[in-house]
């Protein structure tokens, strides 16, 4: 336990959130893993949508404008708030080319395998079944894929290559603004004023670092932050509700959804009941697996729940349901038994 009261644990591997090893740190907050299965859960049901069969479920597809209004800005901030934790910008500079080969490979490389994978995957299906974001060639599922088309077939794990992007700029800026995060605050702010195109990746890398940086700000300054956090959460949630009801479907639903969910639900993960929950710790576990697959098993799925659908709205609900389950479900087993087969250990690292 902190002094202000937050649950900590023994450290003993990588935090995937963030991209970033915890190796050298004595403690990690519990209330960030859970916060981390809590954003997952989010990222499944929002994925479920690829493999949907129906359109006519109205109260469904609120559900999914309403979750990606923030789910992706908080996951981005535990991303911030674990990489300045754990003291990423300082210890860049101790060996640079060895922490950018170091995040290449816990980032890039499940990020151009997985794209491999759903390429050719999708590529195959295609002929026998249909598919969301069809491939109809290899280049073409490659080209999409690096230049963020429309329908582009891997845009569901966009946040590993912005996340990488974030690792290599972020200790430049940190010493740039003499170690101060105002200068990281302040180029996150200005990425919403600018008319950014999606090619590339490039407006998402821009509008999401502001809550990159929020996490950073919140981390540094946690002895200050939390008890804040801890202490009007509940009048935090009361805000987040009243401005999600009213902008979910805005233009800048991100900023103004996503920054009140960040004081909403941090602040409601500190509060003492939260101390014993497990099954969002569980999920804060596995979240990389499951942030890696959940579409895999989502859309192996649907291949055969579609069968099951009559058009009502009970087979809808059973349908949906299983998707997620299959989603969240599919890649906790697919890392255990990644994890038992002895030959593919150089592979399980990039579940954990």
């Amino acid at each position: 336990m902190t002094d202000n009261g937050t649950q900590v644990a023994d450290a003993d591997g990588d935090d995937l959130t963030a991209g970033v090893s915890m190796e050298s740190q004595p403690s990690r907050f519990l209330d960030i893993d859970r916060l981390k299965g809590f954003a997952i859960a989010l990222v499944v049901w929002g994925h479920t949508p690829s493999a949907a069969i129906t359109t006519s479920q109205i109260w469904y597809y609120i559900s999914i404008s309403v979750i990606y209004s923030f789910h992706m800005p908080l996951f981005m901030y535990l991303s911030g708030f674990v990489y300045f934790y754990v003291g990423s910008s300082e210890r860049f500079w101790k060996s640079p080319f060895q922490q950018i080969a170091s995040r290449f490979n816990r980032l890039m490389v499940p990020f151009m395998v997985l794209g491999l994978v759903i390429i050719f995957g999708k590529y195959f299906v295609h002929s026998l079944s249909s598919v969301s974001d069809p491939v109809t060639s290899v280049s073409a599922g490659l080209f999409k894929v690096i230049s963020n088309a429309p329908d582009n077939p891997l845009l569901s794990i966009w946040y590993l290559f912005v996340l990488f992007i974030y690792t290599l700029i972020t200790p430049i800026l940190w010493r740039l603004g003499g170690r101060s995060i105002v200068l990281i605050l302040t180029i996150g702010a200005l990425g919403w004023t600018l008319p950014l195109p999606e090619d590339y990746y490039i407006r998402r890398v821009f509008i999401y670092f502001i809550f990159f940086g929020i996490g950073g700000a919140f981390a540094i300054y946690k002895d200050i932050m939390f008890p804040v956090l801890s202490k009007y959460a509940y009048l935090f949630l009361l805000l987040f509700v009243v401005v999600l009801s009213n902008f979910y479907r805005h233009e800048y639903a991100l900023i103004l959804c996503g920054v009140p969910s960040i004081l909403a639900f941090h602040g409601i993960a500190l509060q003492k009941f939260t101390k014993k929950e497990k099954l969002l710790l569980t999920l804060g576990n596995y979240s990389m697996a499951i942030y890696l697959l959940n579409t895999v098993f989502i859309g192996v799925s649907i291949i055969v729940l579609s069968r099951f659908y009559s058009g009502t709205l009970s087979s809808f609900i059973m349908v949906i349901t299983c998707l997620f389950a299959a989603g969240v479900a599919g890649p906790m087993v697919a890392r255990k038994i990644v994890n038992s087969v002895p030959i593919l250990k150089p592979v399980s690292r990039y579940l954990e």
